[in-house]
């Protein structure tokens, strides 16, 4: 709903998928949702050390997260990516897995084919 509403402009992830364009990243909500509600673009991302060094704090922020809490998740990784929201969209109807030729829900994320 962050992202939905505009409030949430960054999605940190330890990883960031090989690309050369920009790429449609979908939004799957679990329960008691569980579904796709929508995507959005990202056109740009980075990366930061938030265990080593100081980071600004509105950057974290842009995560909707603390930086302990990203410290915290960031763990043992060598960095965290900030994936950078450039649109996003929210279905009117939201869509299953099976919708995506999925069977379950990916622990964080993966490719499909649409």
């Amino acid at each position: 709903e962050k992202i939905y509403s505009g409030e949430k402009t960054v999605e940190y992830r330890k990883s960031i998928p090989k690309y050369d364009h920009d790429i449609i990243v979908y939004l799957y909500e679990t329960s008691p949702v569980r579904k796709v509600t929508g995507c959005f673009k990202m056109f740009s991302h980075f990366r930061m050390d938030v265990v080593e060094h100081i980071v600004c704090d509105k950057l974290v922020a842009r995560g909707c997260l603390s930086i302990q809490e990203l410290r915290h998740y960031q763990n043992n990784s060598k960095d965290v990516v900030g994936w950078v929201v450039a649109s996003f969209e929210k279905f009117e109807q939201p869509k299953t897995l099976e919708d995506f030729g999925l069977k379950r829900a990916p622990q964080s994320w993966q490719y499909v084919e649409v």
